[in-house]
């Protein structure tokens, strides 16, 4: 679709050279100008495409069902989210000892800008509060993916810029990043602020991602209309000290489905964590790296269900999860 919209661009660009030649200035320039036009909005069309295509992502600022609180200001697009959730437990044996109704709420501000032509660069600065129910009812995943343990004062989660090449054919990523947001996505199970609370059901738990967002790069490769490979690198510990030490990296394969618009996301991967891990057997053997691979999936059915699938393996000898 987005090699039509370029060849279209050119049609349009030659023409208005030929016509332009044997008009009167007046008339040319008032040509010109609807040519700048329309020129203007076909690029305004390529990008929201190339947009819609990239990535399904937790960013709030891309998502269709927020795109009418999006504000524009002189190029820039800027978001503000504010999220209040209260739980309450029933029967339930916690540390506590006792059922439980906690509170948390977070702030996120997004803002993203463009630059030059395939450029983008993006920002993310959130605040948190309130643990939920996680300190209050033992799971191995948690209950409210959008609590944390401490309060936190409103800081940079994310920042990093991309650069599009081969008319979009080619993505790279760079800065500070949250690599769930490319890779083990899905397209009704990836936000804990739109979607399922649960960590369990926001990303694989059987992945060990990046400890938290840090140092970190990202390619995407879109062979064929309804391919894209993706590959990312990241900081395990995401300290920002010793980057090359012990990285995290994926390898995705993604097919999109989309017959009678009703779309479907198929992903495999791979992935390796390569920080020092111990295994269970041998605990004198506490360099070993971890791997795993894994599959998400959905597929809508009609406009009201759609059906997802998670599921992963890890280095038994090292893994947490089995």
């Amino acid at each position: 679709m987005r090699k039509k919209a370029s060849q279209s661009l050119i049609w349009v660009l030659t023409a208005v050279v030929c016509l332009s030649s044997s008009l009167k200035p007046a008339e040319a320039a008032e040509a010109a100008d609807q040519t700048s036009e329309e020129i203007q909005r076909m690029r305004k069309e390529i990008q929201d495409l190339q947009e819609k295509v990239e990535h399904l992502d937790k960013h709030l600022i891309h998502r269709p069902e927020t795109q009418k609180n999006v504000r524009f200001f002189d190029g820039l697009k800027i978001f503000l989210g504010l999220t209040g959730i209260l739980q309450g437990s029933s029967g339930a044996d916690g540390p506590a000892g006792r059922d439980q109704t906690d509170a948390s709420g977070s702030l996120d501000l997004e803002v993203q800008s463009r630059i030059g032509d395939h450029g983008k660069a993006f920002l993310l600065a959130e605040s948190r509060h309130g643990a939920g129910l996680n300190d209050d009812i033992e799971t191995f995943h948690g209950i409210n993916a959008d609590a944390v343990e401490d309060e936190s004062a409103l800081k940079l989660t994310e920042a990093w810029y991309e650069h599009a090449f081969s008319d979009g054919h080619l993505l790279f990523t760079l800065g500070k990043v949250d690599l769930t947001n490319y890779f083990d996505t899905n397209a009704v199970a990836n936000n804990e602020k739109l979607q399922f609370m649960s960590h369990g059901f926001v990303n694989n738990i059987a992945v060990e991602f990046p400890e938290d967002n840090g140092p970190g790069l990202r390619l995407a490769y879109f062979p064929a209309e309804h391919v894209e490979i993706g590959l990312g690198l990241g900081e395990s510990d995401a300290d920002f000290e010793e980057v090359a030490r012990g990285p995290f990296g994926i390898l995705e394969l993604i097919y999109k489905h989309n017959r009678e618009d009703l779309e479907g996301n198929y992903r495999l991967y791979i992935w390796m964590n390569r920080s020092n891990h111990t295994e269970w057997k041998d605990s004198l053997h506490d360099h070993e790296k971890s791997r795993g691979l894994g599959v998400s999936l959905d597929q809508a059915f009609n406009p009201r269900f759609t059906g997802f699938l998670r599921a992963g393996l890890q280095d038994k000898s090292v893994s947490q999860v089995d």
